[in-house]
C-alpha cells in the first residue's frame, strides 16, 4: 500500500483490523509437540502451529487446506471451497 500511495487505506485497514483482533499464539511449552505432529499427522510446520494452537484454544480451522483432513476427528474443521 506504501508503494501505492495509499496510506490512508493501510491506516483504515489497521484501524478495522487489529482493534477487532485478538492475536493468539502457541504456548511456551508447547512449541515441542510440533515435531511430534508432523512425525504422528504428516502436517508441515504451519499447519501444525494452526492444529496446536487450536487445540489449546478449543478454536474451530476454517481453510481450504485439505491437509486438516487428518485432524477433522480431532478439532472441527471447516472446509470452504475453493473458488477459481
Amino acid at each position: 500500500m506504501f508503494k501505492s500511495n495509499k496510506e490512508n487505506l493501510f491506516q483504515k485497514f489497521v484501524r478495522d483490523i487489529f482493534f477487532n483482533t485478538e492475536i493468539i499464539t502457541l504456548g511456551n511449552g508447547l512449541y515441542t509437540n510440533l515435531a511430534d505432529i508432523k512425525t504422528t499427522l504428516g502436517l508441515d510446520f504451519d499447519d501444525a502451529y494452526q492444529y496446536e494452537v487450536s487445540k489449546e484454544h478449543n478454536l474451530k480451522i476454517v481453510t481450504i487446506d485439505l491437509h486438516f483432513e487428518k485432524v477433522r476427528k480431532e478439532i472441527k474443521i471447516i472446509f470452504l471451497q475453493e473458488t477459481t
